[in-house]
């Protein structure tokens, strides 16, 4: 049981240094991580039949930063161009490739979410993926 409640917390805490890799966009650290908290989980699950249930949680939450990880990479891959925003009470744009895109817009397989002074922030595959530009 003190084996079990230590490969615990060491995966906690490896899901709270995943957590910050994930919100710096340091998908490298995330993948190295997600590998090391599965060895962790699959530690846990062999300790008994009563810690499966866990063991499952632990890896089930690594797998789920990583998938989250993979859409924010693949859209950043895009290399979308913000050059500047519009902003007005009838509604607000971003000028992006080139394009003027209305708030709640189509770009790149994703949508324009909110288009704020210093940034926009975009939805894709159900990701909120913040993206400054200019001077800010």
């Amino acid at each position: 049981k003190i084996r079990v409640v230590y490969l615990y917390e060491q995966a906690r805490s490896k899901m709270e240094a995943m957590q910050v890799a994930f919100s710096e966009q340091n998908f490298d650290l995330v993948h190295r991580l997600h590998g090391e908290i599965l060895s962790l989980g699959q530690d846990i699950g062999q300790a008994g039949e009563s810690y499966k249930a866990a063991s499952v949680l632990v890896m089930q939450a690594a797998d789920q930063f990583l998938q989250r990880s993979e859409i924010v990479r693949e859209f950043l891959a895009k290399q979308v161009s913000v050059e500047g925003v519009v902003m007005a009470p009838e509604g607000s744009h971003a000028i992006i490739d080139g394009n003027l895109i209305p708030e709640g817009g189509q770009i790149h397989g994703g949508l324009l979410e909110t288009v704020l002074r210093d940034r926009v922030i975009f939805r894709y595959h159900g990701e909120q993926i913040a993206h400054k530009f200019g001077r800010f």
